[in-house]
């Protein structure tokens, strides 16, 4: 699966209402993605992620900036 086939499901689920298992996949997704990929989609997963409340939203940035960073 391609990267927006994977968040275009992520936001299907989150559209439905859920978080628990979007959250879950787009760290697993940015997890398999290095820091050139990731900067290239930055945009589309900030989007994604400005979606979730506070606390995951904070996780899921500092995932992002990392992973960018190149830290896992």
């Amino acid at each position: 699966m391609h990267i927006e086939e994977h968040l275009t499901a992520i936001q299907a689920n989150m559209d439905k209402g859920a978080r628990k298992q979007p959250k879950q996949q787009l760290l697993e997704l940015m997890s398999q993605m290095g820091p050139d990929t990731l900067t290239e989609w930055r945009a589309d997963l900030e989007r994604i992620i400005d979606e979730f409340t506070k606390t995951p939203r904070q996780e899921l940035m500092r995932c992002l900036t990392n992973g960018i960073e190149g830290y896992s």
